[in-house]
């Protein structure tokens, strides 16, 4: 979804599907994988998720990525 854009650029007459989780499921799973590997591109700090521990801070930054890349 991160280059959805260039995706409908390249390929016009594509249908994108979009699959939801609950942003609360997101926020207090333990794969922090996309807020690790694209966080920053939304303007978070995304330094303390490297420890993969569910503290209220990492699971705080975790639901404001979920919410940014969903109204995206």
């Amino acid at each position: 979804m991160h280059f959805l854009e260039e995706y409908l650029n390249t390929f016009p007459n594509s249908k994108y599907v979009y699959v939801i989780r609950h942003g609360l499921d997101m926020a207090y799973s333990s794969n922090k994988g996309q807020l690790e590997n694209f966080g920053n591109f939304y303007g978070l700090d995304n330094s303390e998720v490297i420890t993969k521990t569910n503290t209220d801070s990492v699971c705080k930054l975790h639901l404001d990525y979920w919410i940014l890349i969903t109204k995206k």
